[in-house]
């Protein structure tokens, strides 16, 4: 263990979180400035690639030790957690540069950095670059720029060491166990048969030490990642060329769309990593901690209602006959996928069905019993009048959730008039979303009741509470919907 050890697992976070860079959508120009603010001496600017679409692609080199590291991220556009890592990387650079410990490993390491290998998707908030190319799967051909870029710098600066970073599915199991995928590592096969020769050992060793460094934060939430051999990719192609490659996927916390939680811990692994590179525990590490962590298991439902009590299921479809039923007993699983708001331009979390049935094998992040209540679905209608929060509020303990305004009507303004979080359609949408079924795909509006009295009890609107009777009513903004909601990805 080398003598900054302690001094790095203690180290306050708070100080170096780059706060200008607060939230996952990250374009390239932003990213651009912050890093003119950041990369000033002793950080040096190196050579400079080209997306297709001629965004620049930045190469940053840190260090004069024999020990050459690469580092790059997002090269998938909507995978940024490590990219936000890494200015916060800088800003301890940039904070630091006169410690004792940076003086150090300056001299035992060059750190080489791409943090945004696909601006062009990052533009985009999408995977693919703007060919439609996934750069992962473009390590033999180089059809696009960017990956001829990647394959330049690491020929360039010839590195012992590679760090892959990604975000992967928010949802995935640690295993068959209940804990939520937070990081994944994977130290990649760089043939068929997952072969181990000294260079993907190393990966291995470095990988184990990374487990050890988040587990020690977050408890046993490190999965593994499908190690099987894909020759089109960057990663096993890198441990092929002979570079000790780690791949670190960020997943996922409850509703935590900009995982702050989960760019801390890169940001501590990538320090964890650089100190035991450069006093090489890596070398007296051990294989074991990598090689038991679990594999990925199955996709996880971020929230789970038990043995629901469903009642007055309406059908979505107006010209069938609705028949009165007596309630069902169904599980009901809800996922929370981002949706940008038309008013702020804003993401936001929208509580979507993804599964109803018996959804007992189904593991999530958050589980309520719901056995002793009453749901029933929530409905829409034509704004009333006047558009005050207490009238929204009347009509949201009926049972309605979503209004529908006038085409003319400006809904900057109308939302500015209210303090709910109801859901807020143009009044042509109304034939698809004046009722909500709580079928898969649906927004998660409910009403909870006593069966005996039919008092309502809470009211949920796009999967969060509004209405507590014992808490009154929580303060919040409306949602301004465009007419895609039930396209948003719900699977399980």
């Amino acid at each position: 263990m080398s003598q900054y050890s302690n001094w790095i697992h203690s180290l306050d976070y708070s100080r170096y979180f780059f706060e200008k860079a607060g939230t996952r959508r990250i374009r390239h120009h932003e990213l651009t400035g912050y890093l003119v603010e950041l990369t000033i001496d002793p950080i040096e600017k190196r050579n400079l690639g080209s997306s297709f679409e001629q965004r620049a692609i930045s190469h940053f080199s840190w260090g004069k030790g024999p020990v050459s590291i690469l580092m790059w991220s997002q090269m998938h556009g909507n995978e940024p957690t490590a990219t936000l890592a890494l200015l916060d990387l800088f800003n301890f650079i940039h904070l630091e540069k006169k410690s004792e410990f940076l003086t150090w490993l300056s001299s035992k390491i060059t750190l080489h950095v791409i943090p945004m290998l696909n601006p062009d998707g990052a533009e985009r908030f999408q995977r693919r670059n703007s060919l439609g190319i996934d750069l992962n799967r473009d390590a033999l051909q180089f059809t696009s720029p960017e990956s001829r870029f990647l394959k330049f710098v690491k020929d360039e600066v010839n590195p012992v060491w590679g760090f892959n970073l990604h975000d992967q599915n928010p949802r995935y199991s640690v295993g068959s166990t209940p804990n939520v995928s937070v990081i994944s590592l994977l130290a990649p096969a760089f043939d068929s048969e997952r072969s181990d020769n000294p260079v993907r050992i190393r990966a291995k060793k470095l990988a184990g030490l990374l487990r050890q460094e988040v587990e020690s934060r977050v408890g046993a939430h490190v999965g593994r990642y499908d190690d099987a051999f894909g020759a089109r990719c960057f990663g096993d192609n890198m441990q092929k060329w002979g570079v000790s490659t780690v791949l670190i996927e960020s997943g996922g916390w409850y509703q935590s769309p900009d995982k702050p939680l989960i760019r801390e811990l890169n940001f501590r692994m990538f320090l964890t990593a650089l100190n035991a590179i450069a006093s090489d525990e890596v070398d007296q590490a051990s294989t074991e901690p990598y090689e038991t962590i679990p594999f990925n298991g199955p996709l996880m439902a971020e929230l789970k209602l038990e043995k629901v009590n469903l009642g007055d299921r309406r059908t979505p479809d107006p010209m069938l006959e609705r028949r009165a039923h007596n309630p069902v007993t169904v599980d009901l699983a809800i996922n929370y996928p981002p949706m940008m708001d038309w008013v702020t331009g804003t993401e936001r979390l929208v509580g979507v069905v993804a599964d109803i049935g018996d959804l007992s094998p189904l593991k999530a992040m958050a589980t309520m019993d719901f056995s002793a209540y009453l749901i029933e679905p929530m409905k829409g209608n034509f704004m009333p009048m006047p558009v005050t929060t207490d009238v929204i509020r009347r009509s949201v303990l009926e049972g309605y959730d979503t209004f529908f305004y006038p085409s003319a009507t400006d809904p900057k303004r109308l939302r500015s008039q209210l303090a709910i979080g109801v859901s807020l359609f143009r009044e042509d949408f109304f034939s698809e979303h004046h009722t909500t079924s709580l079928l898969p795909g649906e927004r998660a509006s409910f009403r909870i009741l006593n069966p005996e009295t039919r008092e309502v009890l809470s009211i949920w609107i796009n999967g969060f509470e509004v209405y507590n009777r014992d808490s009154g009513w929580k303060k919040g903004e409306p949602w301004v919907m465009p007419n895609r909601v039930k396209a948003l990805e719900v699977e399980l």
